[in-house]
């Protein structure tokens, strides 16, 4: 994302000094009047342009630092929910030897349909 906002700062500034480069240059004006409209319009583009990239800078801070927070929090219920989900499916009782072991049972409200689509 760094370099999308460089490159998105670079060109919004290179385009606003050649519309004011080319504003100025066009106007009926004498060539030194023309340098100080330059330099000022230049340096009033520059300050605004920092100005920009500061706040561009803070908010992707601000969104990856609530991204993380998501994330972790996401991970964090993701892994709630497998503990819940373990503590919930047990094994049968261990089988008489000789005999197959049993896959897991379900608790009664879980149990999956035998009307369900696929089935």
């Amino acid at each position: 994302m760094g370099r999308q906002v460089q490159s998105f700062v670079a060109g919004f500034v290179g385009g606003a000094l050649v519309g004011a480069a080319s504003a100025l240059l066009l106007a009926p004006r004498s060539g030194q009047e023309v340098r100080q409209q330059l330099r000022e319009r230049s340096k009033a583009l520059q300050e605004q342009a920092q100005t920009v990239a500061g706040e561009v800078r803070i908010r992707s801070q601000d969104v990856l630092t609530r991204g993380k927070v998501l994330i972790e929090s996401a991970a964090e219920v993701a892994s709630q929910r497998v503990q819940e989900l373990g503590h919930r499916v047990r094994p049968e009782q261990p089988p008489a030897a000789g005999e197959p072991q049993p896959a897991m049972t379900f608790p009664p409200t879980e149990q999956p349909s035998a009307s369900a689509p696929g089935n």
